[in-house]
């Protein structure tokens, strides 16, 4: 999952591979788990029905997309819709026999993105930023356009540069082609941490350290927004709790002026991420008004370029800036609102349940939704996942269970 959120490793080897080999790992997990552990009829019974709706329900929109957008990537979005139909039985078995929120695999992930990110923190310091070890190779792969970047035992790549008054620095982003890949996967792990796991010790530390490295504005303010919350809690009950309280607007005044800081030093300064954000939401607005219930297929880029400037095709440096950045916004254009609300359906729901039963998994869904509204991560199998655990969990059994 980590590897196929668009990494470095995805773009050299077809992700469709990975996908098939999570796959038959999903289709052995499942037969396991049927065998060694005692499910109920009535209970797979209405975990299949559940799954089927799905399927269904995502099938009428593979078939409508093959027939609209004759590029559209038949065997990948087969292969996604089958995995998540599998991560939603998986999880279902494990989810009727434990009614908990915390999952082992969700767990793993978490655990692996903090070994992920102490590795890019110690790299970026050594090779990016001190120069105290060299590269050891270059990679080429395509992102936006063929390009090549040193990497150190390719477990760390030096993919993406950033101007700092006058002076080209690298960005942390790991294994992945740019930074806000990485931001995607390190704020999933932070927030699933801290806000569902209530792990508040060193992990949460180093994915911050790692979130500031990547100078990704969404992983900066999401590090802040962790902090600040850190803060609220920890001053809660306390003594000082009424001389603390009057420093909290203070404080929120600073967070605010550091992110308006950084908004304006991109805006000035990183053009490719901040000042085609207008053009790629008038774009996306209208080529979601040719086909506002069922899209125009997904990934189907040449729907939206149509409606973008002029000048974003001229090519500089062998490339254009003819792509397109906002997630919530090419979910609508790609898929009209039937895709869309399909996404959408079990943030919102576990949003209301943890909301509800006073549980902070909602803050934790609400960080997802509003990233996907920056990030174009919908095909990542990170995000399928969490879909699929979203729908799972959504339940009173589980969300009146007690954390362990």
């Amino acid at each position: 999952m980590i590897v196929c959120s668009s990494s470095i490793y995805s773009l050299v080897y077809p992700a469709k591979y990975i996908y098939a080999v999570v796959l038959v790992l999903l289709c052995l997990a499942i037969t396991v788990e049927l065998m060694t552990n005692r499910v109920s009829v009535n209970e797979l019974s209405l975990l299949l029905l559940r799954v089927m709706v799905y399927v269904i329900l995502l099938g009428i929109y593979y078939l409508y997309a093959a027939s609209v957008y004759s590029e559209f990537d038949r065997v990948t979005y087969m292969l996604v819709i089958m995995l998540f139909a599998l991560f939603v039985i998986y999880l279902g078995i494990k989810n009727s026999q434990e009614h908990t929120i915390i999952n082992g695999v969700i767990d793993k992930v978490y655990l692996l993105v903090v070994v992920l990110a102490i590795v890019s923190i110690v790299c970026w310091l050594l090779i990016s930023v001190l120069r105290i070890i060299p590269t050891t190779g270059e990679t080429e792969y395509f992102w936006g356009g063929y390009r090549s970047t040193e990497n150190f035992l390719k477990i760390y790549f030096e993919s993406q540069t950033y101007n700092f008054m006058g002076i080209n620095i690298f960005r942390n982003s790991g294994i992945y082609p740019e930074a806000p890949m990485y931001a995607f996967v390190l704020i999933i792990a932070l927030t699933y941490g801290y806000f569902v796991r209530k792990d508040h010790s060193r992990k949460t530390v180093y994915l911050l350290v790692a979130m500031f490295t990547t100078l990704s504005t969404t992983a900066v303010v999401v590090a802040l927004f962790v902090i600040l919350w850190y803060f609220l809690k920890k001053i809660r009950g306390n003594k000082y709790e009424l001389i603390l309280r009057t420093f909290i607007p203070i404080l929120l005044l600073v967070v605010v002026y550091i992110f308006i800081v950084i908004l304006n030093f991109k805006s000035s300064n990183d053009t490719l991420s901040t000042s085609l954000r207008a053009d790629d939401f008038r774009a996306g607005y209208y080529a979601w008004l040719l086909h506002p219930f069922m899209g125009s297929g997904l990934d189907n880029l040449a729907s939206i370029q149509q409606f973008m400037a002029a000048e974003r095709f001229y090519m500089y440096m062998g490339m254009n800036q003819a792509w397109y950045s906002l997630g919530w916004s090419a979910m609508l254009a790609y898929g009209g609102i039937y895709l869309t609300a399909l996404y959408a359906y079990p943030m919102i729901k576990v949003l209301v349940m943890g909301i509800k039963y006073k549980n902070e998994i909602w803050i934790f869904s609400l960080v997802v939704i509003a990233i996907l509204f920056i990030l174009i991560v919908y095909g990542s199998l990170l995000l399928v996942f969490i879909l699929a655990w979203f729908l799972v969990i959504s339940n009173k059994a589980t969300f009146c269970q007690k954390l362990t």
